[in-house]
């Protein structure tokens, strides 16, 4: 009987710190959830800005992933805000990129992508 109790209190600690380090981290955004107004391409800076449409989750940053000639943009959004962010996305991402041909923003497994910006 105790042996049952010590593993159930384990399994829901474990449960407890997955959940927390979800919320803490962030998870990555469905394009169809960000409604990109501004993509700006220089030599030294890619600047995205747009606004999460999801009223339930604030911006914490990117991942990126580069292969060939094609930037995909990964937005990292959670449900709990650390910062008073409001859903705003603003990403500047070092250009670093030669033969940048297209950026598109993909979902955390890829399937889904949307191009918001291409030479």
């Amino acid at each position: 009987m105790k042996r049952i109790w010590l593993t159930g209190s384990l399994l829901i600690v474990i449960a407890i710190f997955v959940g927390a380090a979800v919320v803490v981290r962030g998870q990555t955004l469905d394009p169809e959830y960000a409604a990109v107004r501004e993509v700006d391409v220089t030599s030294g800076v890619i600047a995205i800005k747009g606004q999460i449409t999801d009223s339930g989750r604030h911006y914490v940053g990117y991942r990126t992933e580069y292969k060939n000639g094609i930037l995909s943009v990964r937005i990292k959004a959670r449900i709990y805000p650390s910062t008073p962010s409001q859903g705003d996305i603003e990403a500047a991402i070092p250009n670093k990129y030669d033969g940048l041909r297209e950026i598109r923003l993909v979902s955390g497994d890829a399937r889904t992508a949307k191009t918001i910006w291409s030479e």
